[in-house]
This record gives C-alpha cells, sequence and structure tokens, in this order.
C-alpha cells in the first residue's frame, strides 16, 4: 500500500478516487436534503389548497353563532348535539376523506382574554371542543388574519406542516381559522432511509471498485518504474534540443536587430519622431527599413529619405525569415536599381517577391507575402510620396487628420500577378505637420472589458487628441494603451509604429 501511495499515478487515483467518494456522498447527503425540501413544498401547497377551498365552503356567521351559544370547554361531547356543529364537521370530514389526510382539519379561534386559541369543529370522531391551542407555532399569529403556510415545526406529537385560511362573517370579520395539518415525520423518515440506502450501496460500489482500482495501480508500478529510466533519457533530449532551438532562435534574433536600423540614425535626420517596435516572440515578422539618399554628405539639410514598415506574413521563425527575404530586396531595389519612387519601388517588390518565392509557378507551395506602408520624404521642401500595400497611412495637415487607403492587395501572396501596380501619393506638408505608418498589430490586438480589437477608429482617435503633443511624449501615450488595452490577455502579433512630425 505505501509503495502503491508513494506513486505518481498511484496518488493521482487514488485522491481521483477518493475525490469522487467524498462526491458521490455530498451529492446524496444533498439529495437528502432536497428531498426534504421539495416535498415540504409540496406538501405546504396541497394544504394550502385544502384550507383555501374549506375557507370558501364554511359559514363564517354560523361558526360564530355556534361559539357563542356553547362558550364552555366540551359544551359539545359528540358530532350530533348540534346541527350547526353537525354540518360544519362534515364538510370538515369530507374533506380529510377526500384528500386521505392523516391529521383532524379543525377551526381555531383567537381568545383574547385567554391570549391563546381553542379548538371549534373538527373533522375528528370525537369533538375536542374549546380545548386550548397550547403549542400553537410561533408563525400563526401573523397569518391569522390573512391565511397562509406555517413551515415544519415541533410539538409534543411530532413534527407537522399547516396551513391556514380565515373563515370571514357577512361583515368580513375573521371568525376563525381552518387549519389542515399533516404529519411530516414520515417523510424524514423515509429521506433519511433512502439516505442510508444510498449510502450503503455507494460504499458497496466503491469497495467492489477499489479493490479493482488498487489492483491496477499495483500492476502499473512495474510498468511505470520499467518507463523511468526511458522518460528521463527522452525529457534529457528535448531539453538538448529545446535549448539548441531556444539558442537558434535568439541568434536569428541578433541576426534581424543587426538588419533593423538603429533608432538614432533616423532620428539624426528627423529628430522630432518615435519608433515603436513590439515583437510577439522573439523573432519578429514585422520590421521598419530605412534609407538615406544623401546628395551631400557635408549638408545634412540635402536629404531625401526613405521610410516603411512592413508585416509580413507569420509571425516568430517564419515572418523574420520573410522579414529578411523583404529587407534584402528592399535595399536591392533602391540601391542598387536607384529606385525610390515609393509606387514602383512596391511593384520591384512585388514582382521580386513572387520570383523568389516561386510563386507563379504551378507547383508553388509558398503563399507568404508583406503589407507595406512606404514613404519618400524630401527634406528640402517636405513634399512627402507615399505608396501602401493593404496598409492605411495616417497624416496630419494643418491640424487635421487625415488619411491615404492604401491599395488593397498585397505584395506577393496565393494570387501572385506580375502586372499589380500600386498607386503613388503626393503630400505637401509645412512644419507641425506629421505621418504615421504602422502595421496591423496594433488595431488588431484583443483587450479592453469586453476582449475586442482596439481598431482603428480608436487609434485614431487617441492620434487626433495628442496630435499637438512632441513625439516623445505621443510614442509613450500610444505604448501605454497598447499596454492598457492589451491588459491580462497576450499580445496576438508584431508591432511595428512610426511617427514623424516635421
Amino acid at each position: 500500500m505505501s509503495s502503491i501511495v508513494k506513486n505518481i499515478t498511484g496518488r493521482l487515483l487514488v485522491t481521483v478516487f477518493g475525490a469522487l467518494l467524498l462526491l458521490s456522498v455530498y451529492f446524496i447527503v444533498s439529495s437528502y436534503f432536497s428531498f426534504l425540501r421539495n416535498s415540504e413544498a409540496d406538501l405546504l401547497a396541497r394544504l394550502h389548497s385544502i384550507s383555501s377551498t374549506l375557507s370558501m365552503q364554511i359559514d363564517g356567521d354560523q361558526l360564530m353563532g355556534l361559539l357563542t351559544r356553547y362558550p364552555e370547554k366540551d359544551a359539545i361531547k359528540k358530532n350530533s348535539d348540534d346541527p350547526d356543529y353537525q354540518a360544519i364537521h362534515d364538510i370538515l370530514l369530507e374533506a380529510y376523506t377526500l384528500n386521505g389526510l392523516k391529521s383532524p382539519i379543525y377551526t381555531l379561534t383567537w381568545q383574547a382574554d385567554r391570549q391563546n386559541y381553542c379548538f371549534g369543529v373538527t373533522s375528528a370522531e370525537n369533538p375536542y371542543y374549546r380545548h386550548e391551542y397550547s403549542t400553537f407555532p410561533k408563525e400563526l399569529p401573523g397569518i391569522y388574519q390573512s391565511g397562509g403556510v406555517l413551515p415544519a415545526f415541533e410539538d409534543e406529537h411530532g413534527s407537522w406542516l399547516s396551513a391556514v385560511a380565515p373563515v370571514k362573517d357577512r361583515h368580513g370579520n375573521v371568525t376563525a381559522v381552518i387549519e389542515v395539518d399533516e404529519p411530516f415525520d414520515e417523510f424524514i423518515q423515509r429521506a433519511r432511509q433512502e439516505l442510508w440506502r444510498n449510502i450503503g450501496i455507494t460504499l458497496a460500489i466503491f469497495l467492489v471498485v477499489g479493490f479493482f482500482l488498487f489492483r491496477l495501480i499495483k500492476s502499473l508500478l512495474a510498468q511505470e518504474e520499467a518507463s523511468k529510466l526511458a522518460l528521463e533519457e527522452s525529457n534529457r533530449i528535448i531539453e538538448a534540443k529545446n535549448k539548441h532551438i531556444t539558442d537558434s532562435i535568439n541568434y536569428a534574433s541578433r541576426i534581424q536587430q543587426a538588419l533593423v536600423p538603429e533608432h538614432d540614425e533616423i532620428y539624426q535626420f528627423l529628430p522630432d519622431a518615435f519608433i515603436l517596435y513590439k515583437p510577439k516572440d522573439v523573432v519578429s515578422g514585422d520590421f521598419y527599413w530605412f534609407n538615406s539618399l544623401t546628395y551631400s554628405s557635408l549638408d545634412k539639410n540635402k536629404h531625401q529619405l526613405l521610410l516603411a514598415t512592413v508585416d509580413c506574413t507569420g509571425h516568430g521563425v517564419p515572418g523574420a525569415m520573410m522579414s529578411v527575404i523583404g529587407n534584402s530586396l528592399l535595399n536591392e531595389i533602391v540601391k542598387e536599381k536607384k529606385i525610390t519612387q515609393p509606387a514602383e519601388i512596391l511593384n520591384q517588390l512585388n514582382a521580386s517577391v513572387i520570383k523568389t518565392l516561386k510563386q507563379d509557378e504551378k507547383s508553388a507551395q509558398s503563399k507568404d507575402g508583406m503589407d507595406v506602408a512606404l514613404c519618400h520624404i524630401n527634406l528640402d521642401n517636405l513634399e512627402i510620396q507615399v505608396a501602401a500595400a493593404y496598409r492605411p497611412i495616417y497624416y496630419v495637415k494643418d491640424g487635421e487628420l487625415l488619411e491615404i487607403k492604401g491599395n488593397k492587395f498585397p505584395i506577393g501572396g496565393s494570387q501572385f500577378d506580375f502586372n499589380r501596380k500600386f498607386t503613388n501619393h503626393t503630400l505637401q506638408l509645412s512644419n507641425g505637420d506629421a505621418v504615421y505608418l504602422f502595421t496591423d498589430g496594433y488595431v488588431d490586438q484583443f483587450g479592453g472589458p469586453n476582449n475586442k480589437k482596439f481598431m482603428s477608429k480608436r487609434l485614431k482617435q487617441l492620434i487626433a487628441e495628442n496630435k499637438d503633443r512632441s513625439m516623445e511624449e505621443q510614442c509613450r501615450i500610444i505604448n501605454r494603451s497598447f499596454e492598457e488595452w492589451k491588459g491580462e490577455y497576450n499580445q496576438i502579433d508584431d508591432v511595428a509604429f512610426i511617427g514623424i512630425k516635421f
């Protein structure tokens, strides 16, 4: 037994077995109390129906006349001593018989001088006229005028459930109440018998199950011990592979970081700008790209700049591989082919991705692509050219937040198209205006009070409310809003976000 308990499988099965046993006992006990509650509710409803019906059948003036004529205890010794008594008795007896009650029905009248109740007419074989009701339940005075039910109460004769209904005279005054009782003891006794029977059956079943269960555990001990060394060896191999994979991913991250331009490289040309870069995993499928088209290395004011945010298919390692391809192709298009117009750069990038991934072949397996927001900035005159694949570009001009909707097709992807042409847009900005490029990871993030996406509308409002702040302040606000929206939820995608104020 001790070896079974020490064994992990044994401990688990013993715990489950014990939990099921306790749970079964709990449900059995719960069913016991549920039976009592349901029985009580059903019986009270039945008694209330009987008492209410009788209260409408009995003449309150007739009953009051009877009580007035015979004010003394035991003044009526037989049901036939008075015709009024006999008439009311017959009504009560009929109800008693038809409903199969086990306790007589009777009327009760309040005696103010004695502060007690006395019995009037009953359905019993012999009257107990004007006897005092010495152990009446404490709830009875509260429902004497209106009627109602009395939950289970105890007296010297046992446990009872009762219902009362007022009998009124022609003036609407309460002459007495009809009380209908039923012993509750037999329900309690029956429920207890059922309880102990169920407990006995349950214990018997669990003893049989437990016997076979512990035999099963014992047979499993040998198997578990035999597989322990093999499992430890497998764990060692898995840990070694995990370490190798983790080291490889971390190394890939360093390579990717080396390809992404340093922030200061951009800030030296665009001092009032921000870069918010939040990979979902160690490596990212999103990246930002920068190229400075220098006309004179001695005059830093004579520059044209290319800046882009790129969202590659997927994230993690697959996305990172696509980001390396995208970064390399952009550098080739601009630095070697000397193409600087944003739309033409995207046209060339689209053709290069399709060709590199062989998406133009019938047997092509790759459906990967990129969403890009690309911006050409002339620092001499603040003429801005933009083009985008499946991404919007926001900009602030003269204090108003505006949007350029990119072309609704990506770079590469499942439906390759060499003839796909991107649209070039030209903006003339002024000092104080701003441009925002971003991937979809920010607006697609789930969170908030109802775990919904952040959405473009909320981002536009955030930018509009803070457009007059410096880009450094805007970056802090945009990042804080993202983290607060995300809250305890996981980040679902990579985020690359660039803002520039001129």
